[in-house]
């Protein structure tokens, strides 16, 4: 398989930054730190909840200059947390009711992240954007990203498709252009991680290391020692794990060529989108109506026995013990009629759960290979989008224009990351044509008129169509 070797980029704005990197991607990354060093980028703090403070600090302080920052973590747990962190800066921004997401609280405002393409609903994987408004009863969400406005639905809020978007893993962060990177310093970053996180920024990236001895060595001879996590991180980004995921050693995905990639990504997004969607939540409220209605029904049936056990000797109470029971017995059949509809839909749902249950019992790692599947792609995608922001091709600047060194560069970037995935996953390898024989393809096109519409004036956009 052929490897992707990391290519010039042309994002920062100063040249030894720039230089900087080219040792980083070149292997001499003590070279490359030092330069980071004697510019006041890298930064140590004594324990990892002290350096994640500083991180939302600088982000904080750089968002209040005007600039858009982004902190960048190579493991989940980081990020959760820096998101957590940062959005408790931003609580005086956030107004309107929030909505519980996979256990975390969203208001407008909010920074957010999306996690899963959607063609139908236009969003990509990795996208960010600022949330608008939110429906409580839809449980749905608008969100405002750089070129265009998208509503997100129950459904794909519900499968954990939206997440906060201060923070984002280094793995999202490829292809990505922002103002200011922070970057969280773990023995996770390998060479290959550590340059894509640390060329994020135009304007700088900073480098965030714990300062203190985390771990115990033990050599097969000799006496243990200790090394800092300054010295694991060195010794991380001098490893590069290009080979060893060519040859399948780390990731047995990326041993595939792109097609085969590309085709059991596909078959498993079938499978995926073929599980019904989780209901669980429609089983606990059709559950909580019927036991609600029969209860209403038990009082109504008590009020119906009390009506007709009026004596009938008393006419004007007999003519108004008619009149209610008569209203009373509307009111119970209206009951038994919601009754029916609860009891229905509680049969639905509990079907469609175990038809779910079945199926994720049959092949229980299913969503999660569809999961991998899609990293990897995101990855080779990444990859190429670098490729494009160091040096356009002619299909890039034909339909988009040629790379802008202005505020626009992310909106640019984004769509230079739909072109890519797109040629990724349909095999296109024309050199002229963005989108081959796809090129009219009306979703990517309205997307991408967009995105042109933001980089250029509208005078010169149809000039620069096909």
């Amino acid at each position: 398989v052929p490897i992707l070797t990391l290519t010039e980029n042309r994002r920062q704005r100063e040249p030894w930054e720039r230089a900087a990197l080219n040792q980083f991607r070149s292997g001499s990354v003590d070279k490359a730190l030092e330069a980071f060093e004697s510019h006041g980028r890298i930064e140590r703090v004594t324990t990892l909840a002290d350096v994640r403070a500083r991180m939302v600090e600088a982000w904080a302080s750089a968002r209040s200059e005007g600039e858009e920052p982004i902190m960048l973590a190579a493991r989940r747990e980081d990020v959760r947390a820096l998101n957590q962190l940062a959005r408790a800066t931003m609580a005086e921004r956030l107004v309107g009711p929030s909505l519980i997401v996979d256990g975390a609280p969203f208001q407008a405002g909010d920074h957010v992240m999306t996690l899963r393409n959607n063609r139908r609903l236009d969003v990509r994987n990795g996208e960010r954007g600022i949330l608008q408004t939110i429906n409580v009863g839809s449980r749905s969400m608008t969100v405002r990203m750089t070129d265009r406005t998208v509503e997100l639905p129950s459904t794909y809020l519900e499968a954990g498709h939206v997440t906060h978007g201060y923070a984002m893993t280094v793995h999202k962060a490829q292809g990505v252009t922002t103002d200011r990177a922070f970057v969280l310093g773990t023995d996770d970053l390998y060479r290959e991680m550590g340059y894509v996180a640390m060329s994020r920024g135009r304007l700088g990236n900073h480098l965030y290391v714990v300062g203190e001895p985390t771990r115990e060595i033990e050599p097969l001879h000799g006496p243990s020692f200790e090394q800092t996590n300054e010295e694991l991180l060195v010794a991380a980004l001098s490893t590069s794990r290009a080979q060893e995921m060519a040859s399948g050693q780390i990731n047995p995905l990326a041993a595939l060529d792109d097609r085969a990639l590309v085709v059991q990504w596909r078959e498993a997004c079938k499978w995926v989108e073929s599980i019904p969607l989780d209901r669980s939540r429609d089983v606990r409220t059709r559950s909580a109506d019927i036991e609600r209605l029969e209860g209403i029904l038990r009082a109504q049936k008590t009020q119906h026995a009390r009506e007709l056990a009026t004596p009938r000797s008393l006419r004007d109470t007999l003519a108004r013990r008619d009149e209610r029971g008569i209203e009373t017995e509307r009111r119970m059949m209206a009951t038994e009629d919601k009754l029916t509809t609860a009891h229905v839909g509680l049969r639905s749902a509990r079907a469609s759960e175990d038809r779910r249950a079945s199926m994720l019992r049959h092949r229980p790692d299913g969503v999660a290979h569809r999961d991998a599947l899609d990293a990897e792609i995101e990855r080779r995608v990444g990859h190429l989008v670098d490729v494009q922001v160091g040096a356009p091709s002619t299909y890039v600047e034909r339909r988009i224009g040629g790379k802008p060194d202005d505020a626009r560069i992310e909106s640019w970037t984004g769509g230079v990351q739909v072109i890519e995935r797109f040629r990724f996953e349909n095999g296109i390898t024309s050199e002229t044509r963005a989108f081959g024989k796809h090129d009219e393809d009306w979703q990517t096109q309205r997307h991408l008129d967009a995105v042109h519409h933001e980089i250029d004036p509208p005078e010169r956009s149809l000039g620069m169509r096909l």
